[in-house]
């Protein structure tokens, strides 16, 4: 998550977003020789200290999305949108559905 917040100049689509992070991720293994790559993500639970955090600091609202398709427009307020558990849930099993993963 830390590398999708600090993105900049966000391309315009979730496909064009999705090949855009893998390409940031394969740079960095490469610059590092290194052999393989994981991709590894935190959980996000509904019902725990952090979640309610969260939800404290975000006081000035949250945009909430799911992600779909290649197709679908990157959401404006992006730093908004990542900062609902259900946004960057959604935005992770795009990720791994479109690279033909299992999320479990």
């Amino acid at each position: 998550m830390a590398l999708l917040q600090q993105l900049k100049n966000l391309p315009a689509t979730f496909g064009l977003l999705a090949g855009h992070v893998l390409d940031i991720l394969l740079k960095l293994a490469k610059s590092n020789n290194s052999t393989c790559l994981h991709f590894v993500t935190d959980r996000y639970l509904d019902h725990s200290i952090k979640s309610a955090e969260r939800e404290k600091r975000s006081s000035g609202g949250t945009e909430i999305f799911r992600t779909y398709s290649d197709d679908q427009n990157v959401p404006k307020q992006w730093k908004k949108c990542l900062s609902a558990s259900t946004s960057k849930k959604s935005l992770i099993n795009y990720f791994f559905f479109r690279s033909g993963l299992l999320v479990i």
